[in-house]
């Protein structure tokens, strides 16, 4: 069975480190706890510009390069790719750090990923791209990401996505029928294999 995953705060422990980051270079003191939105610039204050521009100066870093594997991602991948899945990424990440994110994946999930579709969002250049259109492309079974917008838009396909838990997805709407929200990695990992009995009957 096909399984996509996006990248950071699924697989990748973006958050922390562009925080350190911040915390370093500007001054600032907040810590991953206090982080409620999806956005920098509601977190850092300025423009929707000026935090992209910011992010852009932390990938010719090291805490860039030094992103950590989130608990139990590396554990519940490997397992699954022994079991004959194959697996893929489907992330927001731009194209300008395709290089870094596929040496990233190889040093942490060597040889784990078949294919890896970026869809360069809040970028200076080039086009941007659907998450779902991706999803649809590639005929993955089921997906997890933590971004609520994506999921839902995602969720238009019918591909069972799984949402993965945090405080900036946190919503009094009722989700898709298709959507499920997780918790860890291990959550992660039952329900994909709830996802995969339903597949053997069809």
């Amino acid at each position: 069975m096909k399984i996509a995953f996006d990248l950071d705060e699924v697989l990748a422990g973006f958050t922390v480190k562009v925080l350190e980051f911040h915390n370093a270079i500007y001054g600032t003191s907040v810590v991953f706890s206090e982080v409620k939105d999806f956005y920098l610039d509601d977190i850092w204050g300025g423009t929707r510009d000026e935090a992209v521009r910011k992010v852009y100066d932390f990938f010719k870093t090291d805490y860039f390069r030094d992103i950590p594997p989130l608990p139990g991602s590396q554990l519940m991948i490997k397992k699954l790719k022994q079991e004959g899945h194959e697996l893929i990424v489907i992330t927001g990440r731009q194209a300008v750090i395709r290089r870094q994110t596929e040496d990233w994946l190889a040093r942490h999930f060597p040889g784990i990923f078949s294919e890896i579709y970026l869809t360069n969002h809040h970028s200076y250049e080039g086009k941007t791209y659907r998450k779902s259109d991706f999803l649809r492309q590639s005929q993955a079974k089921v997906y997890i990401d933590d971004h609520l917008d994506y999921v839902l838009d995602c969720a238009k396909t019918n591909v069972p996505i799984l949402l993965y838990d945090y405080p900036w997805n946190q919503t009094t709407h009722k989700l898709p029928e298709n959507v499920k929200r997780v918790y860890s990695w291990p959550q992660i990992y039952r329900a994909i294999k709830q996802v995969e009995k339903i597949e053997v009957l069809l």
